[in-house]
C-alpha cells in the first residue's frame, strides 16, 4: 500500500509541475495565432475543450470513490 500511495503521489507531483508549463504554452499559441477580432471566441471555445473533460472527470472519480475500493483506485492511477 505504501508504495502505491508513493507511486501516486509522485505522479501528482510530476503532473503539478508539468501542468502549468503546458497551460502557459497552450495560451501563448492561443494568443499569437489568433486573429484579435475572433480572440474571445477562440478564448472560450478552448475553456470548453478544457474545462467539460476536467469537470466530467470529477464527477467520474467521485462516483468511482463511492463504488470501487480506494486503493483498486490507486492501484489503477499508478499503472496508468
Amino acid at each position: 500500500m505504501t508504495l502505491v500511495l508513493g507511486g501516486v503521489l509522485g505522479g501528482a507531483v510530476s503532473a503539478g509541475a508539468g501542468l502549468p508549463l503546458l497551460i502557459v504554452a497552450y495560451d501563448t499559441v492561443l494568443q499569437r495565432t489568433t486573429p484579435q477580432a475572433l480572440m474571445g471566441r477562440v478564448s472560450t471555445a478552448g475553456e470548453v475543450v478544457i474545462g467539460v473533460p476536467q469537470t466530467a472527470s470529477i464527477g467520474v472519480g467521485a462516483i468511482l470513490v463511492g463504488v470501487v475500493d480506494v486503493r483498486l483506485i490507486f492501484g489503477v492511477i499508478v499503472a496508468v
